[in-house]
């Protein structure tokens, strides 16, 4: 039961931050709060693709939710799958395509 409950919650919290990043009226500081450092990059398009990403993973957790009633360990291992792939593929979006947030 508190697998489900974690679950629910995790994909809750992705995405109302992907949803926050999307709608947040102040740019710069949400960026800010993602990044830690935004001296040259457009605040704008940056929460708008790391929002669109998020929003994408929060409904990718919520399709995870059957499997965490059916098998919660597999749940578990999927969940940590796809965190690790979103933390990989930011990473490696904001090296190798810098260039497109500026």
């Amino acid at each position: 039961m508190q697998e489900l409950i974690f679950h629910i919650v995790y994909a809750v919290v992705m995405l109302l931050f992907g949803i926050y990043l999307r709608k947040a009226k102040n740019k710069g500081m949400a960026l800010l709060f993602v990044t830690g450092d935004y001296s040259d990059l457009d605040a704008s398009k940056v929460c708008t693709i790391v929002g669109r990403r998020f929003i994408l993973f929060g409904v990718l957790l919520g399709l995870l939710i059957p499997v965490t009633l059916w098998k919660s360990d597999i749940s578990f291992f999927c969940i940590l799958f796809l965190t690790v792939v979103l933390v990989i593929l930011e990473c490696w979006d904001f090296t190798k395509n810098r260039s497109k947030y500026i």
